[in-house]
């Protein structure tokens, strides 16, 4: 799956297509930074951020260059560290809940479902 180019759709279905000129290339690039180099710096993988992004977990990027940086902001994942990751920013909901809101809670489609439909790689061991 190309989750680059499916971000980039999706940024364009949000915001329309808006052609970036030399000077706004320079001005997001000093004002941002690209989720590849983010997700390089904090040991995140960036299809799996892309995949987020998708999912409404996270924001979409601010900005597309015109080479097709996606363009993010240095703090994207701030808000879910503090917090002590994403399922602290969304607690589990009771059996009420769903009755109470009649039908499933944002846990449910936001995060159990997601989990659910793209489960952990895990690596085979090391010398197989």
């Amino acid at each position: 799956m190309d989750w680059r180019r499916r971000v980039a759709e999706r940024f364009r279905e949000v915001n329309g297509e808006h052609p970036m000129t030399v000077a706004d290339d320079a001005y997001v690039s000093a004002q941002f930074v690209t989720l590849d180099a983010l997700c390089a710096a904090s040991g995140r993988d960036a299809d799996g951020v892309r995949r987020s992004m998708l999912d409404g977990r996270l924001p979409l990027p601010g900005y597309l260059r015109s080479d097709g940086a996606e363009m993010v902001p240095a703090d994207l994942f701030a808000l879910a560290e503090r917090a002590g990751g994403v399922d602290a920013l969304e607690p589990a909901f009771t059996g009420y809940d769903r009755l109470r809101f009649g039908g499933p809670t944002s846990r449910d489609t936001c995060i159990d479902a997601v989990r659910a439909r793209y489960p952990p790689r895990v690596s085979a061991p090391a010398g197989r």
